[in-house]
């Protein structure tokens, strides 16, 4: 019966999951940036929280893992470049981060004036921004020398490529071959 067998349908996993609300990763990425922002903005004032973070981290790995499997529908998997905006809000965060840093350890830092008591204020300013302008460079030549890509993906790429080659190579031997022996029967 036609009936019966719709009936049996709308209780199948693929009815129950197709009412569940879409995943969205944009939550997913906020909160992991803002969390990271705090912890690179304010580290020097409070040590610990990247070890805060950490921990919170791993418990949020299993509650997404949770969420994705049990709570939303199935992400549809599409082909991208990178994460999009979110990469150039993490290098201005950066960039950010380390003059932050370098004003925080030099204006508020005791420990730091005890450390170079003969240093006057100009001294530490410009000590500062040579330190400052030096993680800068470290940021951006790492930045510039850590490829995108791996060497190991390429390599498995062209791999992949020069077999797609030879496979269609092959493909169209075996066609000519064909039509080379039809065309002699034929003649």
């Amino acid at each position: 019966d036609r009936r019966t067998k719709y009936l049996e349908q709308s209780r199948s996993d693929c009815w129950e999951e197709a009412l569940m609300e879409r995943y969205r990763s944009f939550t997913d990425y906020s909160t992991a940036v803002v969390q990271l922002g705090f912890v690179v903005f304010f580290s020097p004032v409070f040590p610990l929280a990247p070890l805060i973070a950490l921990i919170n981290n791993m418990c949020l790995i299993r509650l997404g893992a949770f969420k994705m499997c049990y709570t939303r529908q199935r992400p549809i998997a599409a082909k991208t470049g990178g994460i999009g905006v979110w990469e150039d809000l993490l290098q201005i965060m950066s960039v950010l981060a380390i003059v932050t840093n370098c004003c925080i350890v030099g204006l508020t830092s005791r420990q730091l004036r005890a450390l170079l008591p003969n240093l006057g204020d100009m001294a530490m300013a410009v000590g500062l921004f040579l330190v400052e302008h030096t993680l800068l460079l470290f940021k951006y030549w790492l930045h510039a020398s850590v490829p995108r890509v791996p060497v190991s993906v390429l390599r498995a790429q062209a791999r992949d490529t020069v077999q797609r080659d030879q496979e269609v190579r092959k493909k169209s031997a075996r066609r000519r071959s064909k039509n080379k022996t039809k065309n002699d029967f034929d003649g």
